[in-house]
């Protein structure tokens, strides 16, 4: 994934002189996107969506995103429900490529991830309502990351555009009081409004 990304940045650079001709592209876009995440904590998937503000710059080569983002996944056996929550909020710096009608993307960012998890017994309303102690425990563990993004992006209809993204993120957890090293990866699907 690190060698793609090199050979897009790279590519970005050595295009500017061609670029010369072509308008400006939109200096802001809003995103919206269907966000898939490994979880920290369970094994699979955990799926939410995202939203994300960029800025490009004058030139349209280089630009800046802010993206909030929520997924949740769920495991159970015969005794307990885990449900986790990951909202996470990042930065993220990178190049842009454009290319007729679409762009390639290639981009780094820190941001934090808070992992929410909920262990609760199964029936555990009933479990509840019959005064069972311990029927449910939730923590929750902030955990800062670093990630690596490629994302090819075409344009649709006017201002609308279409994106595929993924990419590793990285970040350290505190689990009963020692650090443990976290990672993963990242994929999004959605679109993107340019004004």
């Amino acid at each position: 994934m690190l060698r793609i990304a090199g050979i897009v940045l790279l590519s970005a650079l050595l295009a500017g002189a061609a670029r010369a001709d072509e308008p400006a592209p939109s200096r802001w876009e809003l995103g919206g996107s269907l966000w898939t995440v490994s979880p920290s904590a369970l094994p699979g998937v955990a799926v939410g969506g995202a939203a994300q503000l960029l800025r490009r710059t004058a030139s349209g080569r280089f630009f800046v995103a802010g993206r909030l983002a929520y997924a949740s996944t769920q495991e159970a056996n015969t005794d307990w429900t885990i449900s986790q929550h990951e909202p996470a909020a990042s930065l993220l710096a990178g190049l842009e490529l454009r290319l007729g009608a679409g762009s390639v993307r290639a981009a780094a960012g820190i941001g934090a991830r808070f992992v929410v998890q909920d262990v609760a017994r199964q029936q555990v309303e009933r479990l509840e309502a019959l005064h069972v102690p311990d029927t449910r425990h939730v923590d929750w563990v902030a955990s800062p990351q670093a990630m690596a993004e490629v994302a090819v992006s075409l344009a649709i209809v006017g201002p609308w555009s279409v994106e595929v993204a993924g990419g590793p993120w990285l970040g350290s957890l505190q689990v009963n009081g020692s650090t443990r090293l976290d990672w993963g990866g990242q994929g999004r699907v959605g679109v993107g409004l340019a004004f």
